[in-house]
């Protein structure tokens, strides 16, 4: 008995020594020692979650640097619950999925294909035994092929199977994206509209689900605002290191973007470059008048030209030959081209004419915008779409608003937020033909409009209110940046 009592006072003095070396009482060495047991884990069960946790630890903390504390506190507060309401729902889905048959979609059937498609090339690089039929599926790059398939599949070598942890990966990069973009906006236009055009970005229905789900969406925004901060930083460094570290970025992502969505370069790139072409005919009034002499006489030259005007003739009926496949898919149609192309089929495509061309692109316009009108509501989940529709045509009529404040506030941001916007709805109006794929390929221009939007929003408020609610961007009494003046 002695020498058990000694034994245990030695086992004492033994941790009080450790204890006294750690500089630890003794209780916050117990939840110090609780915590590790629990995260070695959740570790264990999911590496994935635990790195997600020390990401969004890490987005916070930059998303508060450097302002008020009042603003400070709206920010986190935003993030805190967009971040809580997207964790609700992923351990929701992951608590009724169906385990059994691996259904690891939320609402989109390309979810598991993006899901399945990326475990099998993760098998296949580890050298794990997969069926030979399926080899052709996993690096065909036909229909469905993105190299988001590849991120993917990377991800899950590193931390081993996580097809339920990758909905948190595409949590983390919107947020981180929305993040990005917020801290750009603030610097061009003031706390109120960047604060403004972060809660419409966190919360937006479309977006929330695009966020959470384990599609491409994600990462492609991501890609995008990487795209569009750093070529901002590019311009506006204060050294040549930074801005070829800003320049790196932005190549980087755009070429990232390349591989992610097919148009996704098109879109980036001659938004940006339309954008900085903008900004720089506007320096200067004489610039800016030059430009307009120069564009009206090359603009002159080219459309009088057979050739050029072959190739647009031609790039039409290739996205008319599209539109007409997508108004054959599945789901609700709406139409653009003229009937007889319609009843006549892809083989009358060829025969369009100039004039059939034009009302094709002004419907595929108009159409970009209030598509889908709220009596074509002919289905459950048009009809629970239907708020978010009328939320979308406010934010364009703000946005027009936010254009005309942006040139005063902020012209280099502005021309390149509008750049994204018109290209992009471009490539998207012309090559559509089904609400669903409208919807989902116009939120990925949704964020600028967004921006925009928030800008409108408080420019109307201040002319309402005969006061100037906005905030000075970073940097003292905010820019004036109109024709003429940098």
């Amino acid at each position: 008995m002695a020498i058990l009592f000694r034994m245990g006072g030695d086992l004492r003095e033994r941790r009080d020594a450790q204890r006294r070396a750690l500089g630890l009482p003794g209780l916050a060495l117990l939840l110090a020692t609780v915590v590790a047991v629990i995260v070695g884990t959740v570790y264990a069960l999911s590496p994935m979650t635990v790195w997600f946790g020390l990401a969004m630890a890490l987005l916070l903390t930059c998303a508060g640097t450097g302002l008020p504390d009042g603003e400070r506190r709206w920010v986190l507060s935003l993030l805190v619950v967009a971040l809580f309401l997207r964790l609700l729902v992923i351990a929701g889905f992951f608590l009724l999925a169906d385990h059994d048959h691996h259904s690891f979609s939320f609402f989109f059937g390309d979810e598991s294909l993006a899901i399945r498609r990326s475990l099998l090339m993760r098998n296949t690089w580890l050298w794990i035994p997969i069926p030979p039929d399926h080899l052709w599926f996993v690096f065909d790059r036909g229909y469905g092929w993105t190299g988001y398939h590849y991120v993917l599949a990377y991800l899950q070598v590193l931390l081993g199977p996580a097809p339920y942890g990758v909905h948190l990966f595409n949590a983390g990069l919107f947020l981180a994206g929305a993040v990005a973009l917020h801290r750009m906006v603030r610097r061009a236009y003031g706390p109120l509209p960047a604060l403004g055009g972060l809660l419409v970005l966190l919360f937006l229905p479309s977006l929330f689900l695009w966020s959470i789900s384990a599609l491409k969406e994600s990462l492609y925004f991501f890609l995008m605002a990487m795209a569009l901060v750093g070529t901002v930083k590019a311009v506006r460094a204060s050294n040549w290191s930074k801005r070829l570290l800003a320049i790196a970025v932005s190549v980087g992502a755009i070429g990232a973007i390349s591989t992610v969505r097919a148009g996704g370069f098109v879109t980036v790139v001659f938004g940006i470059v339309s954008g900085l072409v903008a900004r720089f005919a506007t320096l200067r009034v004489w610039l800016f008048m030059a430009f307009l002499i120069f564009s009206s006489i090359v603009g002159r030259y080219l459309v009088t030209r057979s050739d050029i005007q072959d190739q647009i003739m031609g790039q039409l009926r290739r996205a008319a030959i599209v539109h007409l496949g997508n108004v054959r898919t599945q789901g609700h149609a709406y139409k653009l081209l003229d009937q007889r192309f319609y009843s006549e089929g892809q083989s009358s495509i060829p025969s369009m004419t100039p004039p059939e061309a034009l009302r094709f692109v002004v419907r595929a316009a108009v159409s970009f915008v209030a598509v889908p009108l709220p009596w074509q509501t002919a289905s459950s989940p048009m009809l629970v779409f239907l708020p978010q529709q009328i939320v979308w045509y406010a934010l364009v009529v703000l946005a027009a608003a936010g254009f005309l404040a942006g040139l005063r506030r902020d012209a280099l941001v502005t021309f390149i937020l509008a750049g994204c916007i018109f290209v992009g709805a471009g490539v998207i109006a012309l090559h559509s033909g089904n609400f669903g794929s409208l919807v989902r390929f116009r939120d990925t221009v949704v964020p600028s409009v967004v921006w925009l939007s928030a800008l409108g929003m408080v420019s109307v408020l201040f002319r309402l209110t005969s006061r100037y609610p906005v905030g000075a961007p970073e940097g003292g009494g905010g820019r004036r940046q109109g024709i003429g003046k940098e």
